[in-house]
């Protein structure tokens, strides 16, 4: 499709071959999109929903899913990877609606990208390659991730932003500092390794222990929730 698609009404579609969408994807109220089994690319925006409901579904984790342009998913819309597949992003997340990511990873490379969060927004799995990726997610609306942040890129902190980590925080580069205050709370039920950078506030909400995985610096608040243990031996911080 060279063009754009845009879909309203109650019409439905499912891919069937591999489908490259070369301008936006507009799911509007009471549509949906079904990405099977095929390899689905969108140049331009896909945006989801249009004040109350529409629905973009990855049903397979076969075939590459690559969104080019801004994913927006407004409110009452839906997004959701049953299919758990591995999501390229090229334009950056806003979402405002309901965000099922699934399990696979969700890599962002190319371009510098932002993570907007009206909703709470959890993405197990992020990696951020080669590129800035800043979030923009509030301590009401979190930006989330459950498993794994990984990735040679970078990982900036917008102005009063919250980042949850609940599993590995291997990411190369942190920027908490351009743009504060901001927050980083490390919540994962079993042991975590806090990275030794820069923060502004950092929060150890987990229930068991956090161990310094380098010099340590916190230029706001550091708290440690009550049944937590955040272990120095082995790293300075100040």
């Amino acid at each position: 499709i060279n063009g754009n698609l845009t879909m309203s009404g109650t019409a439905a579609a499912t891919t069937a071959i591999n489908t490259t969408i070369g301008g936006d994807l507009s799911l509007g109220d009471g549509t949906s999109f079904t990405a099977a089994g095929y390899n689905l690319t969108v140049t331009g925006t896909t945006t989801v929903g249009d004040g109350t409901s529409g629905t973009l579904t990855v049903s397979s984790a076969t075939g590459a899913k690559t969104f080019t342009g801004p994913v927006i998913v407004n409110a009452g819309g839906t997004w959701n990877n049953s299919g758990n597949e591995a999501i390229t992003m090229r334009g950056g997340l806003t979402n405002s609606g309901t965000f099922t990511a699934g399990t696979g990873v969700y890599t962002m490379d190319t371009n510098a990208q932002t993570i907007t969060c009206n909703a709470t927004t959890t993405i197990p799995s992020l990696t951020a390659t080669g590129v800035t990726v800043t979030h923009n997610c509030s301590e009401t609306y979190p930006l989330i991730v459950s498993t794994a942040l990984a990735g040679t890129g970078t990982i900036k902190a917008g102005a009063s932003s919250y980042l949850k980590i609940g599993g590995t925080s291997a990411i190369s580069n942190w920027d908490n500092t351009t743009n504060t205050p901001n927050t980083v709370d490390f919540y994962g039920s079993s042991a975590q390794t806090i990275p030794g950078i820069t923060f502004h506030h950092l929060k150890y909400s987990g229930s068991n222990t956090g161990t310094l995985g380098g010099n340590l610096t916190v230029n706001g608040d550091m708290t440690i929730n009550y049944g937590g243990t955040v272990d120095t031996s082995g790293s300075n911080y100040s």
